[in-house]
């Protein structure tokens, strides 16, 4: 009877387990199959994962609040993030914006212009040209502001970022002279440092003397690169 029972134990400690198959490789502990269905590890909040206690090395979780895999290495718990670059990309073409002699404008684009987007990275407010920023990172800023129809003379535009309102630096800053009413454009780009919920908006300035201006495409584009 002992021996029995230490064999029925032996047996359970070396068993394998496949669902979804018969077929387990003599390697596998573990083994799922299925067209139709997935496998959900735990999920949890930030606060509750880093509330468990002496959590083993290579335990794995999803974490709810930021929608992203963690994995325990090393003592701490690491982003399980892969190799893809995140970015936000927005895009108009039709309508107008406004010019003026003294004052600067947001960029006319918002959530409703968003032709791709990192949501785990980056928040789109419904007010032009404000994205918040959710991860820590080195950043680079890139837009194209572009009319059917400028007018002649001379001219002064810029690009300018601003960091939770407070300017940070010029995308694009010239001066020229403009040789007759027709299309025309101006870009730039920028890298900064942003930490997470940071707030930046895009302005520009363009001495049309309130004129307002067809729009042939604007764009806004901002990839964390680190």
């Amino acid at each position: 009877m002992k021996f029995l029972f230490f064999f029925l134990l032996l047996t359970n400690s070396f068993a394998q387990v496949g669902i979804g198959t018969t077929t387990i490789e003599p390697s596998v502990l573990l083994k799922l199959e299925s067209s139709n269905q997935a496998f959900v590890t735990t999920r949890v909040t930030t606060s509750e994962m880093n509330a468990i206690s002496n959590p083993l090395e290579g335990s794995f979780v999803f974490n709810v609040t930021e929608q992203i895999p963690y994995v325990y290495i090393n003592n701490v718990w690491t982003k399980f993030e892969s190799n893809r670059t995140p970015s936000l990309f927005l895009r108009r073409n039709s309508g107008t914006f406004t010019t003026s002699t003294t004052s600067e404008f947001q960029l006319p684009l918002n959530n409703s212009n968003i032709v791709e987007n990192d949501p785990a990275v980056f928040s789109v407010n419904n007010t032009n040209g404000r994205v918040t920023i959710l991860k820590d990172g080195i950043y680079l800023f890139a837009s194209t502001l572009s009319t059917s129809n400028l007018n002649a003379g001379n001219k002064k535009f810029y690009l300018k970022l601003y960091k939770n309102n407070i300017a940070v630096g010029n995308l694009s800053a010239t001066s020229f002279n403009f040789p007759s009413n027709d299309y025309w454009g101006g870009n730039g780009v920028i890298m900064i440092n942003a930490n997470a919920n940071d707030v930046f908006d895009l302005r520009y300035f363009l001495n049309e003397n309130g004129t307002t201006k067809t729009i042939a495409i604007v764009t806004y584009n901002i990839t964390k690169l680190r």
